[in-house]
């Protein structure tokens, strides 16, 4: 079983995958590891984007919570994206 770590536990195409077999061995994708974790996660980066200096950190941490919602890859990839646009932030960490 692969446990992409996210908020919802649920499944969604494409995310996740019912159980499958592939030569002697069975697959599944599911969601929800850490939900109680990622659950207070969010809550201070929808709490972050009040003091975001500019729309490449608000864009940034809407992507990181949605990744972290939805345990969708794609969308922390976006948000990094928008964290590399980000030039010369006061703290970098």
């Amino acid at each position: 079983t692969i446990h992409l770590a996210s908020v919802e536990t649920g499944p969604k195409s494409p995310l996740t995958m019912g159980k499958e077999k592939y030569k002697n061995a069975y697959f599944q994708v599911t969601r929800g590891d850490y939900a109680p974790l990622l659950r207070i996660v969010n809550e201070n980066l929808n709490t972050a984007m009040e003091y975001a200096a500019n729309d490449n950190e608000r864009n940034m941490l809407k992507h990181y919570i949605n990744s972290f919602k939805e345990g969708d890859l794609s969308e922390h990839k976006e948000g990094s994206r928008f964290w590399i646009r980000d030039k010369g932030p006061i703290i970098e960490t």
